[in-house]
């Protein structure tokens, strides 16, 4: 399934690309073993993002966990964005 966002960006980064970025969400579910994948990509910027997504059985109530990859290869504040993603 693909997925269009516009997401607000913070007051450091929105001086160098403006107020938000458009970026595309997709994700790839496997319902037999309760995993999935999501990649989200920005329009305009040397970002990636995956994350591998896992909701394991519960009686009660659903939880769902994740494990992320951030890569952003911006000279000067490329960490700085990786660390606001965290």
């Amino acid at each position: 399934m693909n997925m269009k966002a516009v997401v607000p960006l913070p007051a450091f980064a929105q001086r160098l690309i403006g107020e938000a970025l458009r970026v595309t969400q997709h994700y790839t579910w496997d319902p037999r073993r309760q995993t999935g994948v999501l990649h989200i990509t920005p329009s305009i910027l040397p970002i990636r993002l995956e994350g591998t997504l896992q909701v394991p059985p519960h009686p009660e109530r659903s939880r769902v966990s994740s494990h992320w990859r951030i890569e952003c290869r911006i000279p000067l504040v490329g960490h700085k964005i990786d660390n606001c993603c965290l």
